[in-house]
């Protein structure tokens, strides 16, 4: 539930792990679940955003440029809020872990990684949502010849001990 989100404000210093507001020339490391509000497009102004330690950055914005985007095992994105459409810009490297880096996506989105995604660690794409259709379609569109992990589809989500079946579509870049 967004409840388990704190807001990730640009005027809220105390978000950043340097302190300060994001700004080129640092890398910031994201050390708990963040929310990105609702605009049409954000560009992210470090030079690197490293999400680990199981946390989600919940992007409820339409169009997200992150310049150098670095997901540790059990980490990952939620696509979330906005439009039915989302777009992720940028380069991602999927780092090998216990656990699977995640891309999630609420039930009717359409998900556009139009980023190269590299790194050997394994990735899974998935709906969030345990509505009767969580359908979720991902669109890996990079040139992702630099990425040796696997992609695992899940095709249901489980809540309160139920299964909700998901029909997942993906239209695959190059790998």
């Amino acid at each position: 539930t967004s409840s388990s989100y704190s807001a990730m404000l640009e005027a809220n210093k105390s978000y950043w792990s340097n302190g300060e507001l994001p700004m080129p020339g640092y890398d910031y490391y994201i050390a708990s679940n963040m929310l990105w509000s609702t605009t049409a497009r954000e560009q992210f102004k470090g030079d690197s955003m490293v999400v680990a330690g199981g946390y989600t950055v919940r992007l409820a914005r339409d169009t997200v440029v992150i310049s150098n985007l670095h997901l540790l095992a059990a980490s990952g994105l939620l696509f979330s809020g906005g439009n039915s459409t989302k777009h992720l810009y940028g380069r991602i490297t999927v780092w090998p872990g216990d656990d699977l880096a995640q891309f999630r996506g609420y039930q009717n989105k359409q998900v556009h990684i139009h980023s190269e995604i590299e790194g050997s660690g394994d990735l899974r794409l998935q709906p969030y949502t345990t509505a009767s259709d969580p359908r979720v379609t991902y669109f890996l569109e990079g040139v992702n010849t630099n990425f040796s992990g696997r992609v695992r589809i899940v095709t249901s989500v489980t809540s309160g001990g139920k299964d909700y079946p998901a029909q997942p579509d993906v239209e695959n870049g190059y790998y």
